[in-house]
């Protein structure tokens, strides 16, 4: 039996016009609650708003999101998604290894950057999500077992190619490249610099890969 994975969509009910219908008005609701979050934020976003964005009575958002909550979690898991299958495109490029995880930590640090990640952050980092069941909700056990096991493929294929040390645990690597890729980490490596995404991408990952000798 086939295993189905975090970042593939569920299939669209075949042939079915109102189903359709109905996933369309979804993403209009996600792109409009989107914009109104990053423009606002998490709590001044009201749905009013985004019903008149889209056209549609407040009501007919209820039908699908419960909640401003429940919008939030759509919200941020779709971005989850749409990271992983980015992450998953470079992972399958004919590139080195080395300049895969290069990539990775670029497409990283470039959605770190963006508004919608910041409020993201800043809203599940507050006091007010109730975390565990937002966690669940968002799949992310899942979710970090497979950017792991991207990862972990493109590691061992550096190893095999004598790119990377084949004495070091790729367990081991994983660890410390995921760490790389942490928010927190992030903001503390970019301090008050104003790095590009792809100029702190190279600095890190020359650090990750060669270590810091001058030698």
């Amino acid at each position: 039996m086939e295993t189905k994975t975090f970042s593939e969509n569920p299939p669209a009910a075949a042939g079915s016009l109102k189903e359709r219908q109905r996933q369309e008005r979804v993403e209009l609701i996600l792109e409009a609650a989107e914009e109104v979050m990053a423009e606002k934020g998490y709590y001044e976003m009201s749905m009013d708003e985004i019903a008149a964005r889209v056209g549609i009575a407040k009501g007919t958002i209820y039908l699908h999101f419960p909640g401003k909550e429940d919008l939030f979690i759509a919200l941020f898991k779709r971005g989850l998604t749409s990271f992983l299958s980015g992450i998953a495109r470079i992972a399958s490029q004919p590139l080195s290894a080395t300049e895969r995880l290069k990539l990775i930590l670029m497409q990283a640090y470039d959605e770190h950057r963006k508004k919608q990640s910041q409020v993201f952050m800043a809203v599940f980092s507050g006091g007010n999500m109730r975390k565990e069941t937002v966690l669940k909700q968002l799949q992310m056990r899942e979710y970090l077992k497979e950017l792991a096991s991207y990862i972990s493929k493109i590691l061992e294929d550096g190893k095999a190619t004598g790119e990377f040390d084949g004495s070091i645990q790729t367990s081991v690597m994983l660890t410390a490249f995921l760490s790389l890729l942490n928010r927190p980490h992030y903001e503390e490596m970019l301090g008050e610099a104003s790095f590009s995404a792809e100029e702190l991408a190279d600095q890190v990952g020359r650090v990750y890969l060669h270590g810091i000798s001058g030698k």
